[in-house]
């Protein structure tokens, strides 16, 4: 049988590993049952050290449109009893029934509420804005165009490289090719913060130069093989395809226990994504981007 999961369920499994960033937390988890050796769905485990044993927080999830009530209860309490389970913990989003919190004290069972918060409310997670947006861009490799320069004299031309042209020392030392050159300054990673910081979806090609490109001290160049010489790059310019969008995260707002948490759903790059985002009491803050359906 496929495991299942779903959105209130991945929302707390994010949310626990915010909380407990040191443990394994695994949605949709088999847990065996000690009485009849086959094994239980559980909502999400949660495995971690204590003095150097190992200890299972099981916790299962319930969002209804009603409190929990004690019925739950009784019936989580008879299931993980004969489960691996040290520590229960059950969530709900519509509260729990004095009666039910009565009953879950007196198991031992551990019981929290996700508290919807108004978007109104100043003191929720971000109070300024009702949604987040994430940026995706995908930048390829159009052509690159090389301005070398001709020795003994002040002229220069452009030269458009194929990917294999090979790229030398002033000494003739082959240092790799165009291709190889483009890919790793492209790739680098102050451009590609560049790029995520003022890229728009209005962007469809950019250009990236670079000018008096050195390595060990020596001048990079072009050969030239009649006569044999070497033309040092005065300026390697890539010129790539630019793919940006920008996605919308309508955010809710919560406490869970005493965190506040922020959560949305949207979509990039044709996937379903959700984010998360929690601020504790201590001030610690965390934020996760990951895709709907994959597990923590």
């Amino acid at each position: 049988m496929p495991r299942r999961t779903n959105e209130f369920q991945e929302l707390i499994a994010v949310i626990e590993t915010h909380l407990d960033p040191g443990a394994t937390v695994e949605e949709s988890a088999m847990l065996r049952d000690r009485a009849t050796g086959t094994t239980r769905e559980v909502d999400i485990c949660i495995t971690g050290k204590v003095a150097g044993h190992t200890v299972i927080v099981s916790v299962e999830c319930r969002s209804r449109g009603r409190p929990a009530d004690v019925t739950w209860i009784d019936e989580m309490h008879a299931k993980h009893s004969r489960l691996e389970t040290n520590v229960l913990v059950l969530v709900s989003h519509s509260s729990f029934s004095a009666e039910a919190v009565r009953v879950a004290d007196l198991y031992g069972i551990r019981h929290v509420d996700l508290d919807d918060v108004d978007n109104a409310e100043l003191g929720r997670l971000f109070p300024e804005t009702s949604s987040l947006w994430g940026k995706t861009w995908s930048v390829t490799i159009d052509r690159v165009l090389i301005t070398v320069e001709f020795p003994g004299t002040s002229d220069s031309g452009i030269v458009r490289a194929h990917p294999d042209t090979s790229l030398f020392l002033t000494d003739g030392t082959c240092v790799c090719s165009a291709g190889e050159m483009a890919h790793d300054l492209l790739t680098h990673e102050q451009l590609q913060r560049q790029i995520g910081s003022e890229a728009t979806p209005d962007h469809k090609f950019a250009e990236f130069g670079w000018c008096g490109l050195e390595l060990a001290g020596k001048r990079l160049c072009l050969q030239k093989l009649d006569p044999l010489q070497y033309q040092p790059i005065q300026r390697f310019a890539v010129i790539a395809k630019c793919d940006v969008s920008v996605n919308e995260f309508p955010l809710q707002h919560g406490r869970y226990g005493t965190v506040r948490v922020a959560w949305g759903a949207g979509n990039m790059l044709g996937t379903d994504m959700m984010v998360v985002a929690t601020a504790q009491q201590d001030g610690a803050t965390r934020l996760t981007l990951r895709p709907r359906g994959n597990g923590v």
